[in-house]
């Protein structure tokens, strides 16, 4: 048994488990998914209004957000992740707050055209309709300045603030949605904790037309990735299980084992 077989079955033999952080921290992913550290969590409602909004303490900003092969590995091209992100990306009046150089509308657009293809599909949840519903009236930044959550200068634009040792207009946002008359055990309002939202992505995912082939791994046809994401360890992490971006011929990067 070769090295990647023992992670597969290991995985597969503990995967019960994945997607919870424990005591220490640590967290065993779930496919289609990663951790980023958050600074600002909003909470709307199952209707789609805003409720409020607050600065995420840094012993609480670990978030597991659902991610495209895209997403995950992403550098400075637009790839939204399909949930939770950053503001640029899910702020629709996001280039109203931010100097002209910072204009984000493609970022939005692409992030509401992938929320609206979930939103719309088999694999959907009251949580991603109320989501939809409230993004698309596109006023994240006015509710959360309203809200004191952002800080604007004398020009009305973004003042140079940090929230949590980031800069304001890179803040990455969670959702919560609080529902009416849910009963708290029965009912979890954070997205980032919803083992059903997360199995709900992992099928939307899979059912989404990604390619496939033949798995080195288990021998199947399965889908396949192209890209491998990085923060294998920790959120902060940039080491990766298999590398396969190094056109260096020479290099001793790790690519795989090959059928020919």
């Amino acid at each position: 048994m070769g090295w990647i077989n023992a992670l597969y079955e290991t995985y597969q033999d503990i995967e019960s488990i994945a997607g919870e952080v424990g005591d220490d921290g640590s967290i065993l992913f779930l496919v289609g998914h990663v951790t980023v550290k958050a600074q600002v969590e909003v909470t709307i409602s199952s209707q789609g209004d805003f409720i409020k909004a607050e600065k995420i303490p840094k012993d609480d900003a670990l978030t597991v957000i659902p991610v495209t092969e895209d997403s995950a590995t992403r550098g400075n091209g637009v790839a939204p992740h399909p949930l939770n992100d950053k503001l640029c990306y899910i702020a629709g009046d996001y280039d109203d707050f931010v100097k002209p150089k910072k204009f984000k509308a493609e970022y939005y657009a692409q992030y509401m055209g992938q929320l609206t293809t979930w939103e719309k599909s088999p694999y959907t949840d009251e949580k991603i309709t109320a989501l939809h519903t409230y993004l698309t009236k596109g006023r994240l930044m006015q509710d959360l300045v309203q809200w004191g959550i952002l800080e604007r200068d004398e020009n009305g634009i973004l003042a140079k603030a940090k929230i949590a040792d980031v800069a304001q207009e890179d803040a990455f946002l969670r959702f919560k949605i609080w529902k009416a008359g849910a009963i708290p055990r029965q009912y979890t309002p954070e997205t980032w904790l919803d083992t059903g939202l997360h199995q709900k992505y992992i099928d939307f995912y899979g059912a989404a037309g990604q390619q496939s082939g033949l798995c080195y791994v288990t021998g199947d046809e399965q889908i396949i990735t192209t890209k491998h994401p990085n923060k294998i360890r920790n959120a902060g992490d940039k080491a990766k299980i298999i590398s396969s971006n190094d056109s260096n011929t020479n290099s001793l990067t790790f690519r795989g084992r090959f059928k020919d």
